[in-house]
């Protein structure tokens, strides 16, 4: 796509999230749903899907497969989407308190707060979106499919089921234990609770690996065979010497077959007494290279649980990564000209400083802002265009979105880049958002200096931004 278009499209969205205007207020919580028409989670009920992190409704607590079952005190069962979403906008109260269900809680009161803003205002968390060709490290959206194949069982529904525990044919194995202590981890993590007493869940693991007889470690370097996907310990995403296609069955380069999946069982509600299958996930591929089975499920046993409760059966899961890093100050500019303050968060770092609204921002440590959101885009486009030299083509691209620019930078070229930032025509002020990172400046400080005017006259403040980082795991459905 043109960069120009793609920078004008983008810039028309800023803030076009699932939100309510009121006068010249924008209100929101956080947080997307959908109708549940799964009969083993919520059905028929609004499910989470996504929590924006920082919001206040991650600051509540509330998490993705949440059930929502009460807004203010109104049961949702079975009512449109439209007239729910209605409910979280209906009066001035500056809370709603929603009554949600999940995997540790029967029945929960949380009163989660709007955040709300001028209409006119867009975030710093927007403009990191938007600037993000700045700073495409960390600020990018990755996408990656797994061939995982799920199981639910239709007279099973998941929200009777709270404890777990582990059931074996024989005496546990090192590497039972490893696995063991993964799938705990990653359940405990969604809020279950392990009992070795009276488990609501019993899991059943099993694991192969089989060697490919006709593998030669002298055939096609390991390294051209792979695929990228997200680790949730480290938080990123990593190469992973898998082939998922399963065209390499008996090619020389295909070291071996893994062979990997649990499967819960519950005794107590379908046929109390007898073990019955309620839920079952696995995954087959083939391997290159030297990945053992421990690494394999360390990898791979938080991205199976992620599919719990929610997932309907499949064949294959589509997740999509968003990363996000940037410097948080409280600012939210006016929209038309992205440099006048159109207001500023309370208790934020910029409001401790002294910025208020109306003040025009004209530079942040010295790198100049554009007067305009038509003369920035345009800055900005001709910026991405022209430092194209120093981006790393062959680490490919990090956004689907603009694939022909968004790759990161050379490490070798970082003073040559942080140069540029500085050249005026470019009013790169907004890079102000990703000031900590070397390329944007050699000697990142923990202070950006605001150089304003107000009311006609110049001033200057410091202002000790926190840096947001997040990392936010979505299943596509």
């Amino acid at each position: 796509m043109n960069i120009r278009l793609f920078l004008s499209l983008l810039l028309s969205l800023i803030g076009c999230y699932a939100s309510a205007q009121a006068y010249d207020q924008t209100c929101y919580f956080g947080f997307s749903f959908e109708i549940s028409d799964n009969n083993a989670w919520g059905y028929g009920e609004p499910v989470i899907t996504q929590v924006d992190p920082y919001s206040n409704a991650a600051k509540a607590g509330l998490k993705p497969g949440d059930i929502i079952m009460e807004v203010n005190g109104k049961a949702t069962y079975l009512r449109h989407y439209d007239l729910i979403a209605s409910w979280l906008f209906e009066d001035n109260s500056n809370e709603v308190k929603f009554t949600i269900r999940n995997l540790n809680n029967t029945f929960k009161e949380v009163p989660v707060s709007r955040y709300c803003r001028n209409s006119d205002a867009v975030t710093e968390s927007e403009l990191a979106d938007w600037y993000s060709l700045y700073s495409v490290e960390g600020n990018n959206t990755r996408h990656f499919s797994l061939p995982m194949v799920v199981r639910a069982y239709s007279e099973v529904d998941f929200t009777d089921y709270y404890t777990y525990d582990f059931i074996f044919k024989e005496k546990t194995t090192e590497i039972d234990d490893y696995i063991v202590h993964q799938i705990e981890k990653g359940l405990n993590r969604r809020g279950l609770t392990r009992d070795v007493n009276d488990p609501d869940i019993l899991i059943q693991i099993y694991y192969s690996y089989e060697p490919n007889k006709n593998y030669r470690p002298d055939a096609l370097s390991d390294s051209k065979i792979g695929e990228m996907r997200y680790d949730v310990d480290l938080q990123r995403m990593v190469k992973v010497p898998v082939d998922s296609a399963k065209t390499g069955a008996d090619a020389s380069n295909i070291k071996g077959s893994v062979h990997f999946g649990f499967q819960f069982f519950e005794k107590k509600y379908i046929q109390p007494g007898q073990l019955t299958q309620i839920w079952d996930v696995e995954l087959q591929e083939y391997i290159a290279g030297d990945y053992s089975l421990q690494d394999y499920c360390q990898m791979h046993v938080p991205l199976m649980i992620a599919a719990y409760p929610y997932q309907s059966p499949t064949s294959e899961m589509k997740y999509s990564v968003d990363f996000k890093e940037y410097n948080y100050t409280g600012i939210n500019f006016n929209r038309k000209d992205l440099c006048t303050i159109e207001n500023v968060d309370k208790d934020s770092p910029a409001f401790a400083a002294g910025l208020r609204e109306g003040d025009k921002v004209m530079s942040v440590n010295g790198i100049p802002f554009a007067h305009s959101a038509f003369d920035s885009k345009n800055a900005y486009a001709d910026f991405v265009g022209e430092t194209m030299a120093f981006r790393d083509i062959s680490a490919g691209f990090y956004n689907d979105k603009v694939k022909d620019y968004s790759y990161p930078w050379y490490v070798d070229s970082y003073g040559k880049i942080g140069k540029e930032f500085r050249k005026k025509h470019y009013a790169a002020g907004m890079s102000y958002l990703f000031a900590f990172e070397r390329y944007v400046n050699s000697k990142p400080s923990p202070e950006l200096t605001f150089e304003i005017q107000r009311r006609g006259q110049a001033f200057s403040f410091k202002v000790v931004p926190q840096k947001r980082k997040s990392a936010n795991l979505v299943n596509n459905k």
